[in-house]
């Protein structure tokens, strides 16, 4: 039962994590009003469609692809994570032990 909840635990917390990341995407995209040139990392597989590829992932319990496809996001993109999620994302490197330093200029300094 414990590792089921460790999980679960982890699963939530990617699940936050995916869902912000995706709002700021999100967000980029109603700017250009959803029509990225072809060079821009908006027009890149995964992006549009993100949180489903995360909550896809989490589903099968394959944490580690969620993680990285959440990576992948925001090393892509110009986006900025708030300083919760941030620290979310500091805290599931550790517990999974997947290296983040590529984006810790897009992380908020915790």
């Amino acid at each position: 039962m414990g590792l089921g909840i460790f999980k679960n635990n982890i699963a939530k917390k990617i699940a936050t994590v995916g869902k912000e990341a995706q709002s700021l995407i999100d967000l980029e995209f109603q700017k250009i009003n959803y029509a990225p040139d072809s060079n821009s990392p908006l027009n890149q597989e995964g992006m549009k469609n993100g949180f489903e590829i995360i909550s896809e992932y989490n589903s099968v319990g394959e944490f580690g692809l969620a993680f990285e496809h959440i990576l992948y996001m925001v090393n892509e993109t110009e986006i900025e994570m708030t300083k919760s999620s941030s620290e979310l994302m500091m805290e599931l490197s550790k517990k999974m032990n997947i290296s983040i330093d590529h984006i810790q200029n897009k992380l908020k300094k915790v």
